[in-house]
């Protein structure tokens, strides 16, 4: 449906166009290793490991799911476009709604409906909004999809090819996970997360020191539609690490080009007087 298409395209073009403040700053190439800790290794090899959305998130999620598909068309424009604009909840309803477009698109072309076709174009502009992280996760089934979704029509061949040049993209991003620090006495604990988010297949470009910009509670930083489940990878990791739950917050008007993920050691870590943490000297958990 072109007129249903439409207002979503302009949704995803919306919620999508990059903003270049969002990230942080990175050092200049080649500058030495100093306060900012730059560090630049060859690119790791493999897909990052992620940890799946609770019973919670997928039962809020289930609905919206089903009203994507559903007969009534203002719900469906309006459950897509929620999902679409929505980062906490984006990277995880991409898998439901593909899989329900490929339920769909397995039955006869015969029996196929409006809202079933709908859905599909639907999960189409969901897959448009999504980042790298999430499109390469879930590559195989999108794959799929494609495939089977430009027989629908010139509509949804359009919202496809879209689909596959960012698929293509995808495969040339890797997450980001950036570290920032109180003060030099937090170096060997953020080197050694730094060396574990690469080893999983992340680029750790720079360890900043923030000085007083440092929260009292360490904490993860998810840009925008960055991958939750990536998000809550590297938040596990980085509880290990501070032997402490960090705090969690979405940075709501980022918009990176590739999922992006800011840790923020407390300030009051690895100061002499407080509470021991092994991961000060640099060990690994």
């Amino acid at each position: 449906d072109p007129g249903e298409a439409a207002p979503l395209a302009r949704s995803v073009a919306a919620a999508t166009e990059p903003s270049p403040a969002a990230a942080p700053v990175r050092p200049p190439a080649g500058e030495p290793v100093g306060s900012r800790g730059v560090e630049r290794p060859a690119p790791a090899a493999g897909r990052p490991p992620r940890s799946d959305p609770p019973p919670a998130t997928l039962l809020r999620l289930k609905p919206q799911i089903d009203a994507m598909f559903g007969a009534d068309k203002e719900q469906r424009i309006s459950a897509t476009t929620s999902l679409v604009v929505d980062p906490e909840l984006l990277s995880d309803a991409v898998p439901l709604a593909v899989a329900q477009a490929l339920d769909v698109l397995a039955r006869p072309r015969a029996t196929l409906g409006e809202a079933d076709s709908s859905g599909v174009v639907n999960t189409l502009v969901l897959l448009q909004g999504a980042l790298p992280g999430t499109l390469e996760l879930h590559r195989a089934a999108i794959d799929a999809l494609l495939a089977g979704a430009r027989s629908l029509g010139p509509t949804t061949r359009q919202h496809a090819d879209k689909v596959a040049d960012l698929l293509r993209a995808a495969a040339q991003r890797r997450p980001i996970a950036d570290l920032q620090i109180a003060h030099e006495a937090q170096r060997p604990m953020a080197l050694a997360l730094a060396q574990r988010f690469r080893a999983a297949g992340y680029e750790s470009p720079a360890i900043e020191v923030v000085g007083s910009r440092a929260p009292a509670r360490t904490e993860v930083r998810v840009q925008g539609k960055s991958e939750r489940g990536f998000a809550r990878w590297v938040t596990r990791i980085v509880a290990e690490a501070v032997d402490a739950e960090p705090r969690v917050s979405t940075l709501r008007a980022a918009r990176p080009q590739a999922d992006t993920y800011e840790i923020w050691l407390a300030r009051d870590l690895c100061v002499p007087g407080s509470r021991a943490v092994p991961a000060c000297a640099g060990g690994a958990r």
